[in-house]
């Protein structure tokens, strides 16, 4: 059972590692995060690879890590007493998101400033890896129904539709595109690391859920120390912490039935952090 939840003294506070899962209003929660630490403080790379190839001098008085990394990177920073913090949200909704998502994508403007910085760095291989995948991703996606994306056998949509949050929580390496270009082996490994990320999930001292957008958000104020206004002024979109239909009436009972092959390892997870979030939500109203 995760610990109860608490008030941490403001004046002591380790740094937060924010676990950004794609489409779990984490864009906006950066830019909220960010508010509150000083631009030195505040690790200016947002993907595991920035993260992997990051150097000691880079991770030298950071306070704030925010982006899409993951709880096996967390756990490699043991040394720096970080806070984990996380946002988990219905995984069929989630799903549907990040299909739409993908849809309005131009690969060619997404991935340019990421490919300049990977050159800079000499890292412009690993990006070309991960690109051609991300590009085979955003192609197939365009071209495909949602029902069709379900069914589809691609290695490069099964990274980012299948089990997404479960991956993102384990332990498997996410940098490491071996065990994921076969969907079979890819599946295998993450059933395999379920248990990985139900315990890592008791390691996540801010935990929230997308649809409890206003309690995640002032439960972490309330525990950082930080005045909270409210989300309202703050939104960068009007569907904050809303979940949209999942499929339209016409392919509901196919879509239903393809669902679960997406999202059953990561249903577990998600009933887990609500079961989590709502033991704490008394703590908050006791102090709100």
């Amino acid at each position: 059972m995760i610990a109860p939840a608490h008030r941490f003294d403001g004046l002591d506070q380790k740094p937060l590692f924010f676990i950004h899962i794609p489409k779990t209003a984490g864009g906006s929660l950066q830019s909220f995060l960010e508010d509150r630490f000083n631009d030195s403080e505040v690790f200016q790379g947002w993907n595991t690879m920035d993260l992997a190839r990051a150097s000691e001098s880079d991770l030298q008085g950071k306070r704030l890590f925010r982006g899409h990394f993951t709880a096996q990177q967390a756990a490699s920073l043991s040394s720096l007493e970080l806070e984990w913090m996380t946002i988990l949200r219905e995984p069929s909704n989630l799903v549907r998101s990040m299909y739409d998502w993908i849809r309005s994508l131009d690969p060619e403007t997404y991935y340019s400033q990421s490919e300049n910085a990977a050159r800079q760095r000499g890292k412009k291989l690993i990006f070309d890896q991960i690109k051609s995948a991300s590009d085979m991703a955003i192609i197939a996606a365009q071209e495909l129904s949602f029902r069709d994306y379900l069914k589809s056998d691609s290695p490069a949509l099964g990274l980012v539709r299948d089990h997404l949050q479960t991956k993102m929580l384990c332990n498997l390496d996410v940098t490491d595109r071996d065990w994921w270009l076969d969907k079979a082996t890819a599946n295998e490994k993450v059933c395999a690391a379920k248990h990985q990320a139900l315990a890592n999930l008791k390691k996540v001292q801010h935990l929230g859920l997308f649809e409890r957008l206003d309690s995640s958000v002032a439960m972490l104020c309330w525990r950082r120390g930080w005045p909270y206004e409210g989300l309202g002024v703050r939104r960068h979109r009007s569907n904050w912490g809303q979940n949209k239909p999942c499929f339209d009436a016409e392919e509901s009972e196919s879509v239903k039935a393809l669902l679960p092959q997406t999202t059953n390892i990561d249903d577990k997870l998600y009933r887990s952090a609500r079961k989590y979030f709502t033991s704490n939500l008394p703590s908050l109203k006791q102090h709100s």
